[in-house]
């Protein structure tokens, strides 16, 4: 497997933080028994070894000493179950960023839905309506803002000659040629990892 999800993964960004929690046997058996948690919890020969609680931006794995991290099926799992509460907080969180920033710049898009784009595309533009992905959920807030705001820009520009980049650059507060340069090289080692997550 080219990327684990175990007790050494580290992923925590202003919107959503995962963490990890070792915990007993018996805790995380008398946990499981509660209403409505099965679908939160992986069973492994018939031993309760994890279970995941979504709360706000916290995503925890609780977890025993008896887990296997490299089962694919457990990878599975704790990939599915992260990518789809990352989709469902950027859902929420990135509209909310957008009409912030809308009221701001005195901008208005048709629509904005969060959606899953090819490859490592971040946001789309298109008719005045705007498709941002769940991955910029995971960027530091100034790279998201950054892509948030270039889609915008597109609903004035739809290309990228200089008048965009010098809109853009308005919208942003700082040269946004360099920006955008500084967010490439900073981000380039992270897509990767962020596109495997979010996989369906």
């Amino acid at each position: 497997m080219k990327y684990l999800i175990n007790e050494h993964t580290r992923l925590i960004t202003k919107y959503f933080r995962l963490v990890m929690h070792e915990v007993d046997e018996d805790a995380l058996l008398s946990e499981s028994c509660l209403p409505n948690q099965g679908h939160n919890i992986y069973d492994a020969a018939g031993f309760c070894v994890a279970r995941v609680v979504c709360n706000g931006r916290d995503f925890e794995i609780f977890y025993t000493e008896r887990i296997q991290w490299n089962a694919p099926s457990l990878q599975s799992w704790l990939r599915r179950t992260m990518r789809d509460n990352i989709i469902d907080i950027a859902r929420k969180v990135l509209p909310e960023r957008l009409h912030y920033w809308e009221a701001q710049k005195g901008l208005s898009a048709l629509d904005v839905k969060v959606r899953t784009l090819r490859g490592y595309t971040l946001g789309c533009e298109g008719s005045g309506s705007i498709a941002l992905s769940p991955m910029i959920l995971l960027m530091p807030e100034k790279y998201m803002d950054n892509v948030i705001l270039h889609e915008m820009a597109h609903l004035k520009y739809q290309h990228h000659r200089k008048s965009f980049w010098r809109y853009l650059s308005t919208l942003l507060g700082e040269d946004a040629c360099l920006l955008q340069g500084k967010m490439e090289a900073d981000m380039k080692n992270y897509f990767p990892y962020f596109n495997f997550l979010l996989k369906y």
